[in-house]
């Protein structure tokens, strides 16, 4: 093997823990990835498509751009608590004596000297030979990792390589297609594979049948830069300079989803998402937490369209401040059509369009498509609230009969802008008749701030729910004592005056297609609430690192949909540098003890 092709290799292996496990944690929370974290790092982008594109397989789920410098990095170890980011950097430090014993590299000192400024990491899909007989995976956990390392400069390649002989041993290296692959040993485990491609490319993969298909790629085969829309997509999310990029193949994505549900979604849910489509996202380092716009686009020749219209959000300004959840559209009409068909990404939510619909018609005798959709062409929005500092409307009862044993809230708020108010007024009314003479409701009506509300109260007061009109086309309908109070005639203070949500939609577009939010640092403080789980106190969004997320999506054309997310992050502690991993007798596979105490980092 030459010389270049060893440096190249034995670099781009010490990357991995550094690098990669970053990435994976920022870019790839909850897709189930952090597993091949060990693996490497990767780097900012500054042109057109990530780097690394034109050698990786068209068929790649997934392929992760990051930058290699370590201003970003450090940065990045700045959010969180200080629980999260001693944890952080015991991951980082696990990664390297896991990979490089306890001896790693310096990486400030060895990388950047010979390696571009960003590494790009593949997950490509694994060959039928090698896939398990026994029933089907997600297509991400049977998924082979692809490491693409730039070589800026292959004479400091070689003078580093000199300088470490014993990284790799060529009396195993093995001829492909013309091309050398390489074992590089490992302290533990299987050896890293690796080849050089051109005198600009190294790949490494443990699997070296992803370093096959690579090759393959540059023989002729089609590369990801050469998939249809995968070019244009990155040109239009690229602006300033982006902490990360990634590239999400949505119909292996939305398979891996559907497939970990519990229990797993049907097939006839989602299959209509396994048409051709990809996602193009970057991300950047913003003071106070993560930003990131991504654009999916569908396939020039693709039947499937976005009908959905962009408009003004009204409706977040008449949710109150005490919002713990919300979510809003453009459409709820149309919203529903394309959950029923499995259009968007909505079909992956654990809910089923048909029994939800069979269900409000045997409980109400109202059909959804008949008798509530068509007058629902107007944006919607959902909202869980807060329980406490509600104030009561006028005879309201309390929402749990017995105040020694207290409830869940059901606090929950459901607003939609009508294209038929008289046909509105209808459903209400026989939803009222339902309500006494099914249900054995008490139905009354009062007066909020001048406007009536339609109030309903269980046989033994422990729950009320009401509906009426905000405006002349905005309906509401709310579950929870005191509510409606909070809506009219206007909150007192609105979600959208919230420091969280002003953060979090200040870059998005003013006219998109809906919002998605949550306030995590407001929802930890909160009471149990009936609509929502409890976060797990061990995890990343019970931690207090996370404070909020909001996700904007718009429709840019009929085959694309721009996705602007946000997430709010605690600073935490200034971080120090990574001290040397303290010799240890052995490190255990799954990054338990044996590594130095968090506080040493502190």
């Amino acid at each position: 093997m030459s010389y270049p092709a060893m440096v190249l290799s034995k670099l781009s292996r010490k990357k991995p823990p550094l690098l990669f496990t970053l990435g994976t944690a920022v870019l790839l929370i909850g897709g189930g990835l952090i597993a091949y974290w060990t693996l490497s790092r990767r780097g900012p982008g500054s042109q057109a498509i990530p780097a690394g594109s034109q050698v990786i397989p068209e068929s790649a789920l997934m392929a992760a751009t990051l930058p290699t410098a370590n201003n970003p990095w450090r940065q990045l170890r700045q959010f969180g608590t200080a629980e999260t980011q001693a944890r952080f950097d015991q991951w980082l430090i696990q990664g390297q004596q896991r990979l490089w014993g306890q001896h790693p590299p310096d990486f400030s000192r060895d990388l950047p000297t010979w390696v571009g400024p960003e590494i790009t990491v593949a997950l490509l899909p694994a060959a039928a030979a090698a896939a398990p007989p026994e029933a089907e995976l997600p297509p991400f956990q049977q998924a082979q990792p692809l490491v693409v390392v730039p070589i800026a400069d292959a004479v400091a390649a070689q003078a580093w390589l000199a300088e470490r002989p014993d990284l790799a041993d060529d009396t195993a290296s093995r001829d492909y297609r013309g091309v050398t692959i390489t074992p590089i040993p490992r302290p533990q485990g299987s050896p890293l594979f690796a080849a050089v491609l051109t005198p600009d490319w190294v790949v490494l993969s443990p699997h070296e049948v992803a370093l096959e298909q690579a090759i393959d790629t540059t023989q002729g085969g089609r590369s990801l830069a050469q998939r249809p829309g995968y070019g244009s997509a990155f040109q239009q999310v690229a602006a300033a300079p982006a902490f990360g990029r990634l590239y999400l193949n949505m119909a292996a994505a939305a398979q891996q989803i559907a497939l970990n549900a519990q229990p797993p979604l049907p097939p006839s849910q989602w299959q209509a998402l396994q048409a051709p489509r990809g996602l193009a996202a970057v991300l950047y380092l913003e003071s106070q937490g993560l930003r990131m716009q991504g654009l999916s686009w569908l396939p020039p020749n693709s039947d499937q369209t976005y009908a959905s219209q962009n408009g003004p959000d009204q409706l977040p300004r008449q949710l109150p401040a005490e919002t713990l959840m919300m979510v809003s559209g453009g459409n709820l009409e149309q919203f529903w059509q394309d959950l029923s068909q499995g259009l968007q990404l909505g079909a992956l939510l654990p809910l089923n369009p048909e029994n939800l619909s069979a269900g409000l018609q045997a409980s109400t005798g109202l059909r959804l498509e008949e008798d509530l959709l068509p007058w629902m062409q107007g944006e919607f929005a959902l909202a869980v609230l807060e329980s406490a500092a509600e104030p009561a409307a006028p005879g309201d009862a309390p929402d749990s009969a017995d105040d020694t044993v207290p409830l869940p809230s059901t606090n929950l708020v459901a607003l939609v802008q009508v294209s038929d108010r008289e046909a509105a007024e209808q459903a209400f009314e026989r939803l009222d008749q339902v309500m006494v003479n099914r249900y054995r409701f008490q139905v009354d009506s009062l007066e909020l701030s001048g406007r009536p509300v339609t109030r309903w109260t269980t046989p033994y007061q422990s729950l009320q729910l009401s509906h009426g009109w905000l405006a002349d086309s905005t309906a509401f309908f709310t579950v929870g004592a005191g509510v409606a109070a909070t809506l009219l005639p206007a909150p007192e203070a609105s979600l959208t005056a919230t420091e969280a949500f002003e953060r979090a939609f200040r870059q998005s577009p003013r006219v998109n297609n809906g919002h998605f939010f949550v306030d995590f640092e407001r929802l930890r403080q909160s009471t149990d609430s009936l609509w929502l789980p409890d976060l797990p106190a061990d995890s990343l969004i019970g931690s207090g690192a996370i404070q909020s997320i909001g996700v904007t999506a718009t429709v840019d054309s009929p085959r694309h949909i721009r996705y602007d997310l946000y997430v709010g992050l605690k600073r935490g502690p200034r971080p120090r540098p990574l001290p040397t991993p303290a010799p240890s007798p052995q490190s255990d596979d799954d990054g338990t003890a044996s590594t130095p105490e968090s506080s040493q980092t502190r």
